[in-house]
């Protein structure tokens, strides 16, 4: 029941979320402000640099446990996400248990995956300010072949569109997502980053499986 609330509130976006303990002096009230583009450029450099994580994801036979798997990425000054080893290995979750396709897919090797980052608000309060921003891949779908016991596997996973959901829906292109982490005020790094990807449905050689779930990358600037 949780993951299914869960899910329907993220669905109106892809988003990333940078947080980070703040001096607010005094003032606790919880405050939402638009950025600039200076300060989107300056958020940018702030943030860029090399993550190091962890792909979060929920096991649909068991809705009550999450499991994980590594994975590291880099974000440039230009908002440009990056990484090579997006472990596609938990698609092997939402295919037949126990079948060729699932031990397939549980041996397939991490793939590259690209996204664009924007930042577009920052929100403060109670001592926590959190960076919010559109996180948009740069193809909504992600192909690759793997091979196992001499059988080729075609895999497509459908990624959802945060854009065209925004459109039907009105919503905005955010999710206001809270976490309470640590900043290091001596070097001024930011130290996690949270992302969410939203997974539509999956075809492997001509066969669908339907999967409306999401992942969830995050991880820690080193």
């Amino acid at each position: 029941m949780k993951k299914t609330v869960f899910f329907g509130m993220l669905a109106a976006a892809f988003a990333v979320v940078f947080a980070f303990t703040a001096c607010l002096g005094d003032d606790d009230e919880n405050k939402t402000k638009n950025m600039s583009d200076h300060e989107k450029r300056l958020a940018l450099g702030n943030i860029a640099g090399n993550y190091k994580g962890k792909l979060h994801f929920y096991n649909p036979r068991h809705l009550d446990k999450r499991d994980s798997l590594t994975c590291d990425w880099n974000l440039s000054t230009y908002g440009e996400f990056s990484t090579n080893n997006l472990p596609v290995a938990f698609l092997a979750n939402y295919v037949v248990e126990g079948s060729k396709v699932q031990e397939a897919l549980d041996k397939a090797a991490a793939r590259p995956f690209l996204a664009t980052l924007s930042p577009q608000q920052k929100q403060s309060g109670e001592g926590v300010s959190m960076l919010m921003c559109t996180f948009l891949p740069q193809s909504y779908t992600l192909s690759f072949t793997t091979e196992y016991e001499d059988v080729q596997y075609n895999v497509s996973l459908n990624l959802l569109s945060s854009l065209s959901r925004q459109e039907t829906s009105g919503s905005a292109n955010y999710a206001a997502i809270s976490e309470h982490v640590e900043y290091n005020t001596n070097v001024g790094r930011l130290q996690r980053m949270s992302a969410f990807l939203l997974l539509d449905k999956m075809t492997v050689n001509d066969q669908t499986y339907p999967i409306n779930d999401y992942a969830r990358l995050v991880g820690t600037k080193y």
